[in-house]
């Protein structure tokens, strides 16, 4: 699973942030607005509280609930029957403790059923193994901060410092010139707090009672395939292009993102090096990964500088013996099938994701499973339910505007070329 942070980790991390956007601005930290940092870093993270500790996390119990694997343990619950009116001693255990872990961590969705409703927590080393693939092959989830949630919501300070075209940083703070004996303009800085919230996604997987009852070995790659397919393709496509309502919210429908225009008599659904450059223009930082659909592949191919009237190929590599397109202006080039297509905009993205937030409940195993033989009776099926909590959103709350210049933000792509 992705390393998640103490609090005071957290408190560190976004002190570091704080007193970084000062120095980039060459502001200079005393003891005054150092107490203002600290109160408002306090303040915003009063709430916060670390992942308590489970059964599991001293190692003393089996992490796998003493189940063989997932398939075993599916096969338990199923067995039981509706409700769970018939658990194996190896099941009541487990209900037992994981019992005990939701209650003792807080579930921020009492509603979703409660065990002796049939519902039950996978046991830590199945449900970890699922996100922990999910985070392996998706670079945004590894490359994104996640910030630990114990609770439903969390509120996160930042310095206000995201418009320094009329002289001022970190909110208000400017120097300006007098005249001898004047009197001084005094300068707050301007904090603000950003919100995570856990948002629920669901999967249901049906599962035929022939399958369960005479070949349990089989739904093991059959479930545990489909859940991290489908925790994988949901998280990254949240990333990206989530709405914020009820969902995380992507950075193509956030307010920081930079979208650079076309040229002028660009033809539609067309990609040009001109294209590419201006977005490097307006990025901010030096940690940017590029991020496209496939589908600007053949234009990345014939991508050329005008040259008068000729042109000169521009080529595109990842270094010795790397396929074709893995690289561009010497930062990485990774495909997502979540990205818009050649044309629309986001379908060539450059990212900075350490100024992404996502917020993970912890303290307990990452998926909650609950199950039915009724929902599917007619068709002979068990069904599978799979809950996850998370939340996601840029830290920034808009592009910065720089004393002289256009603006920059971390998250900069393309616009429509239709």
């Amino acid at each position: 699973m992705p390393k998640v942070l103490s609090k005071e980790e957290l408190e560190l991390l976004v002190e570091e942030q704080i007193k970084g956007q000062l120095d980039l601005r060459g502001q200079e930290t005393d003891d005054k607005l150092e107490g203002m940092i600290n109160e408002a870093i306090q303040e915003g993270l009063k709430d916060f509280k670390p992942a308590k500790e489970t059964p599991f996390s001293t190692g003393e119990e089996d992490p796998t609930g003493g189940f063989v694997n997932f398939a075993d343990f599916a096969k338990e619950v199923y067995d039981a029957g509706e409700n769970c009116t018939n658990p194996s001693e190896r099941l009541k255990g487990w209900l037992g403790k994981s019992n005990a872990i939701s209650k003792t961590v807080g579930s921020p969705a009492q509603s979703a059923g409660s065990l002796q409703a049939g519902g039950a927590l996978i046991p830590p080393e199945y449900s970890n193994t699922a996100l922990t693939k999910a985070k392996e092959r998706s670079q945004i989830m590894s490359a994104a901060r996640v910030i630990p949630m114990s609770s439903n919501v969390i509120e996160i300070p930042y310095i206000k410092d995201f418009n320094n075209s009329n002289g001022t940083v970190a909110g208000n703070v400017k120097f300006r010139w007098v005249a001898e004996n004047a009197a001084a303009t005094g300068n707050d800085v301007e904090f603000d707090m950003i919100e995570l919230k856990l948002r629920e996604a669901n999967c249901l997987v049906y599962v035929g009672n022939r399958l369960m009852d005479f070949s349990p070995v089989s739904i093991q790659p059959f479930i545990t395939t489909a859940v991290d397919d489908a925790l994988d393709l949901a998280l990254a496509n949240a990333f990206i292009n989530g709405t914020g309502a009820g969902q995380p919210k992507g950075i193509l429908n956030s307010d920081v993102l930079v979208s650079v225009a076309k040229e002028t008599g660009q033809l539609a659904d067309t990609l040009v090096y001109e294209n590419t450059l201006k977005m490097l223009a307006r990025f901010y930082g030096n940690t940017g990964v590029w991020y496209a659909n496939r589908t600007i592949i053949p234009q990345l191919g014939v991508m050329q500088v005008s040259v008068g009237t000729g042109g000169s190929a521009v080529f595109l590599a990842g270094g010795a013996g790397s396929q074709f397109g893995t690289a561009l202006h010497g930062a990485p080039l990774h495909y997502e099938q979540v990205m818009p297509i050649l044309g629309d905009v986001g379908d060539l993205t450059f990212c900075d994701w350490s100024q992404y937030l996502i917020g993970q409940f912890t303290g307990a195993p990452g998926m909650k499973m609950t199950e039915s033989a009724h929902l599917k009776f007619d068709y002979r099926q068990h069904a599978f339910q799979f809950t996850f909590y998370v939340d996601g959103q840029p830290w920034w709350p808009s592009p910065f505007s720089p004393l002289k210049g256009d603006t920059i933000s971390p998250f900069v792509t393309t616009a429509a070329r239709a």
